[in-house]
């Protein structure tokens, strides 16, 4: 057999520029199923939802079923190198965007500006507070120590809470509770515009 016309294996490995080409591409690859973990993954710890997690799939792979036609059709007039150094630099600075705007945080405090100067004085927000105060001790920046009871006789103040130093109290029954005095108020309405960010 003729030896000139043997089938050589593996010949585009022979070229100089195919092994950089499929280092690339092996990266990029990479880097691509790494950012789906570590997108679903942000999402699901910021959200919790379920339902986003899924939107989060399709809205994934659904492009590739929508445009590869198209693309296929703009590989039969311009070279297929080109199309995949396009890709990736889109691929790049998609990812690049999402990361800047999942960590930022300026949107946030953004909002906590307009939700607090849209705050009539005087209206705090009190079972949102305590609903945070009870999953965040750390907002609390001062309290004091008090007794505690709720009026239930009949009338126009039963229900209301009934505070005493410890110095005044009745010795009735009430219990001893941590009268908070003040909290971290920035941090509360950063948490709250985060909360509420998930509606």
């Amino acid at each position: 057999m003729n030896s000139g016309n043997r089938h050589q294996a593996f010949k585009a490995l022979k070229i100089p520029s195919f092994p950089i080409f499929v280092s690339t591409c092996a990266l990029t690859m990479t880097a691509d199923n790494i950012e789906h973990v570590i997108s679903y993954w942000v999402a699901f710890q910021k959200f919790h939802s379920p339902t986003l997690g899924g939107f989060a799939v399709i809205s994934h792979w659904l492009p590739y079923l929508l445009l590869s036609a198209g693309v296929g059709a703009l590989n039969d007039r311009f070279d297929s190198r080109r199309l995949i150094q396009i890709g990736g630099a889109m691929f790049m600075l998609t990812s690049l965007g999402w990361g800047y705007f999942a960590c930022n945080k300026y949107a946030c405090r953004r909002d906590c500006r307009r939700i607090a100067a849209e705050l009539p004085q005087g209206m705090p927000l009190w079972d949102m507070l305590a609903a945070a105060v009870a999953m965040e001790p750390d907002l609390i920046r001062k309290s004091v120590e008090a007794y505690m009871d709720v009026a239930i006789d009949p009338g126009m103040y039963r229900g209301t809470a009934r505070l005493w130093p410890k110095e005044t109290r009745p010795h009735l029954g009430e219990s001893k509770v941590r009268y908070v005095t003040e909290v971290d108020s920035a941090r509360f309405l950063y948490l709250y515009v985060s909360a509420m960010a998930i509606k």
